[in-house]
């Protein structure tokens, strides 16, 4: 039992506001979409360009399916006070959409860290994160089709798959972004330039990797601790709009990340020298042209003795 009384405003009230939250970054992400097909789907794998095709289309249906539930309570049943008491199917289906959109994001991912670190443990291990929270949620998504009210939603069983599924979902989502942050941090190399990229990656990376973690933490917190109000459906409504504004910034981010290197050249006659620069930063961006590297050329110059000497007699002519 929760310590909120159970009202119009912590249930239909937050379903409505879910359904307005989520259509603003609906239309976010639908301008990302747009600006990546226009300025970047020619340079990506088909891969990629296929996952985000995926991700638009389960946002699409989910906020549809959102939107239709709202109407059913508030237009169709509009009066019916004892109608708020039963499930929408249509509130159920869009769990399995927002748990696709999670799904494809986070293995985008794991396909990061991997890029990244060469580490196939680490990737294994998110893989697993990935593959329970999904098998999880089609458990959960399945169990909760033949419910017909909201109270079945409280029953253990669910409350049990409702935590094990956010639990997962929060610790992939940690897991990716502390194992993100701790490899781009070790690829920093003391030049100017080529830190200040990375620490613009670090910054999108955890921005990005906030709103999902924060959304399944307190949805974790909530189906337990208020059970009888949408304070939880309000958080996991969101997280798919979130995970796919996550996908589309970080895609369309890569020219404003490698601007912070785009003056490297003119900074670089100081004489220092690249072989303490790790290899596979230096060399990822001929092999995957949609990653994001860190290229620095730099110019040695070296004055002789004898150019000294036989330069001496032009120092009224020369400034040095």
């Amino acid at each position: 039992m929760g310590f909120l009384e159970t009202t119009v405003h912590n249930t239909m009230g937050l379903l409505f506001d879910a359904t307005i939250i989520g259509a603003a970054l609906y239309g976010v992400g639908c301008m990302q979409a747009w600006n990546y097909y226009r300025k970047f789907a020619h340079r990506d794998t088909w891969q990629i360009k296929a996952a985000v095709t995926l991700v638009i289309l389960c946002d699409t249906i989910q906020m549809a399916l959102l939107s239709e539930s709202l109407y059913s309570y508030l237009v169709t049943h509009h009066g019916d006070d004892a109608y708020f008491a039963y499930v929408e199917k249509t509130l159920i289906v869009e769990l399995f959409f927002s748990g696709i959109i999670g799904l494809v994001v986070q293995t985008f991912y794991a396909y990061r860290i991997w890029h990244l670190s060469k580490k196939w443990y680490l990737v294994a291990y998110v893989g697993v994160l990935i593959s329970v929270a999904f098998v999880l949620l089609c458990i959960y998504f399945e169990l909760c089709l033949h419910f017909d009210t909201m109270a079945e939603l409280g029953t253990p069983k669910a409350t049990a798959l409702s935590i094990s599924v956010n639990g997962f979902t929060a610790a992939c989502d940690i897991s990716i972004t502390v194992i993100m942050i701790v490899f781009l941090e070790r690829s920093k190399t003391g030049f100017k330039k080529s830190t200040d990229m990375v620490n613009r990656l670090i910054l999108f990376v955890f921005n990005t990797g906030m709103p999902t973690t924060i959304c399944a933490i307190l949805g974790l917190a909530l189906i337990k601790g208020e059970p009888t109000t949408y304070l939880y459906i309000f958080f996991y409504l969101l997280m798919g709009r979130f995970y796919t504004n996550s996908l589309l910034i970080i895609l369309n981010s890569r020219d404003y990340i490698r601007n912070a290197s785009s003056n490297a050249h003119s900074s670089s006659n100081n004489g220092y020298s690249l072989q303490s620069m790790p290899a596979h930063i230096l060399n990822r961006s001929s092999r995957d042209p949609q990653e994001i590297s860190i290229h620095i050329d730099t110019t040695t110059s070296r004055v002789e003795d004898s150019d000294i000497s036989r330069r001496k007699d032009d120092k009224s002519a020369v400034m040095v």
